[in-house]
Order: structure tokens, then C-alpha cells, then sequence
């Protein structure tokens, strides 16, 4: 099962430079940085390249360092993935929860307090953009990072069951 103080910084891999190997070997560089869990994020991949890279990663990473997919829950177990990370539009975690069972990791972004909410079904939350991007047209409106703007969670987003990290400080 999951320890959610094991998750300190989550590598997110692109497609966008470079084939499977070129994948495996960035992905490993950041587990050498520090990464504790790897995403496998190929938006344009068809579901074979898919699973066949995650499969790729899941030979080459260390064994406590979990592999999970991006948006699929399908791909996940076709895989033998750890779990998946889903956004705000996907399936819902209670969803995603009961395609996947109990042991593997369900995760979910969020950017608000109503989507915290949600995910009360998820091992962990990533909560952002902190910052605007460019990279990710979907990311959502930024939470902060300066004084002066952003979102704020609440109380709620702790009694919702949800792994949210201890030392989090957003600014309101």
C-alpha cells in the first residue's frame, strides 16, 4: 500500500523529445534527482505505445519507485502499473477507485476547494498549476506562488480523507 510521506516529488515524462529508451533514461536521471514515482504522461501515444513504454520504465526503475499512468485506468492494469494520476475532466476517483481495487495508486489534481472534495477517493492529490503554463492548455487557472492571487484550501480538504501534504503552504 501506499505511504503517502514516501511521495515527495512526482517526475512527469513527456513524449515530446525522443523514443521509449530516451523516456526510461530521463525518467531515471530523475529518480536520481530524487523522484519517488514516475508518471507516464504520452497524451498523443497510441494505448500499444503506451503500455509498452510503462513496461519499459517499470524494468528499468528501481522497485520502490511506483510507475503510474496518466488519465487510464485501463492502461494501468494492462500494464501492471502501480496506479494512475487523473485530472479534473477524467473519470472520478470513486470510479477510477473501483476499476483499480484497493492496492493500487489513485491520484487526482486539483485546483480548488470543490475539487478536493472529490477526490476523497485518491491516495494523493496534486494541487495546481501554482504557476500559468504554456505546456498544458487544460492546467486550469494558477493558485498562487505570489502574494495576492490565488486559491485557497480549506480544513475541508484534510477532513476529506485526502493525502494532503502537512508542510503545504498556499498563498490566498
Amino acid at each position: 500500500m501506499l505511504d503517502p510521506e514516501s511521495l515527495t516529488l512526482v517526475a512527469i515524462t513527456d513524449g515530446v523529445r525522443g523514443d521509449a529508451n530516451e523516456i526510461v533514461q530521463r525518467a531515471l536521471a530523475c529518480v536520481r534527482g530524487g523522484a519517488t514515482m514516475v508518471q507516464l504522461r504520452l497524451k498523443d501515444a497510441d494505448a500499444r505505445t503506451q503500455v509498452e513504454v510503462a513496461r519499459a520504465l517499470m524494468a528499468a526503475l528501481p522497485v520502490h519507485v511506483p510507475l503510474i499512468m496518466n488519465d487510464r485506468a485501463d492502461l494501468a492494469i494492462a500494464a501492471g502499473a502501480a496506479g494512475v494520476h487523473v485530472g479534473p475532466e477524467d473519470l472520478p476517483a470513486a470510479v477510477v477507485r473501483r476499476i483499480l481495487g484497493p492496492d493500487r495508486i489513485v491520484g487526482v489534481s486539483v485546483g480548488n476547494d470543490a475539487e478536493a472534495l472529490q477526490a476523497s477517493d485518491a491516495d494523493y492529490v496534486g494541487i495546481g498549476p501554482v504557476y500559468s503554463t504554456a505546456s498544458k492548455g487544460d492546467a486550469g487557472e494558477a493558485i498562487g506562488g505570489s502574494a495576492g492571487g490565488g486559491a485557497q484550501f480549506s480544513d475541508a480538504d484534510m477532513r476529506a480523507g485526502v493525502a494532503m501534504p502537512r508542510n503545504l503552504r498556499l498563498w490566498n
